[in-house]
């Protein structure tokens, strides 16, 4: 049993797992709200009624948790349903009135209602969320992220080169892997838990580094 919630009115209102055993909640909340059930701190700070989604392990350890609103503008936000597809992208459903920022990072996807109620389908990639840098533009698909040491990477078509490396934060390089003519790359991140970076180059030179989550 996990208890979440603060001084406000929070609601889960859909709840799905993964291919990991990773289990998903969507739902709205106000006030502020401690999304880590556990002894961490993981506070958001919801208006009206923002929306949340929520990912745990399936013990219940925080992995991470975002926000949908508009800075404090938003009227009212209702969160319905929420899947997870096997490239763990994330789909959700509800409504909204007024204005509101679907993009839960620092950048701004702007949305306003043209009617009272009017009904939002959201799309959120992982790749979208952690890549730092990326010449390759949306050549391949990488997942899961967060990970407990299995990464796939996926390419839409064969590639003759591709180099990967793996960087702690400070820079110091852990893991250089090559691979010919592959189209799906599988790793295994033997270290411990924490951050790291991803650095990936296919045979014309062109890179993406991502920040990768072991947990």
């Amino acid at each position: 049993m996990k208890q979440l919630g603060g001084p406000g009115v929070d609601m889960g209102n859909s709840i799905k797992t993964d291919a990991n055993g990773d289990v998903y909640i969507l739902g709205n909340f106000a006030d502020t709200v401690d999304f880590d059930p556990g002894d961490g701190i993981a506070n958001l700070t919801g208006y009206l009624n923002d929306i949340f989604m929520l990912k745990l392990q399936a013990d219940g350890s925080f992995i991470w948790a975002k926000q949908i609103t508009y800075g404090g503008s938003a009227y009212w936000t209702r969160a319905k349903s929420i899947a997870i597809n096997n490239n763990d992208t994330i789909y959700s459903t509800g409504d909204f009135v007024y204005a509101v920022d679907f993009d839960p990072s620092d950048n701004e996807y702007l949305l306003t209602a043209k009617g009272y109620w009017d009904i939002f389908i959201h799309k959120l990639s992982p790749p979208s969320l952690d890549i730092i840098e990326n010449s390759l533009s949306d050549k391949f698909i990488l997942h899961p992220n967060p990970t407990k040491g299995k990464l796939s990477i996926e390419f839409k078509t064969f590639e003759k080169s591709v180099k990967v490396r793996l960087f702690s934060l400070t820079g110091q390089l852990l893991m250089e892997k090559e691979f010919q003519n592959s189209k799906n790359i599988e790793l295994e991140i033997e270290q411990a838990s924490g951050v790291y970076l991803l650095e990936i180059i296919d045979g014309q030179n062109q890179k993406a580094t991502i920040r990768i989550v072991k947990y």
